[in-house]
């Protein structure tokens, strides 16, 4: 159940949802930033997907690369992406759930 309400003077609209499966990390008065689909999603679509910010993501020659923080340590993991999706780009293989990407590796290999 989607239910819209404009606010002109915040210029943003209100959405309430429900949710299939409750996470305990999303809690009430959360926000976030949505975008709407342009077309039906297809069968194959709805399948879970993996997907990290485009920042997140280095190109060395035809390597694609993310950068991993395990405890105090940054590790170099070669990824095989797939999509754009707006500013996210999605991940076939390289990643494992749970896994501590650097969202913005630039900035921190240039401050090391």
């Amino acid at each position: 159940m989607i239910v819209p309400t404009a606010d002109r003077t915040k210029a943003s609209v209100l959405v309430k949802v429900a949710f299939r499966e409750l996470n305990p990390r999303i809690l009430p008065e959360m926000s976030a930033k949505v975008a709407f689909l342009s077309r039906d999603i297809l069968p194959e679509e709805e399948k879970p997907l993996k997907a990290v910010p485009a920042s997140a993501v280095i190109t060395r020659g035809e390597r694609s690369l993310v950068f991993l923080l395990d405890g105090d340590r940054v590790m170099e993991r070669p990824v095989r992406t797939g999509r754009r999706l707006d500013t996210m780009v999605e991940i076939h293989q390289g990643l494992d759930s749970g896994d501590r990407v650097l969202l913005s590796p630039r900035k921190v290999l240039k401050s090391c």
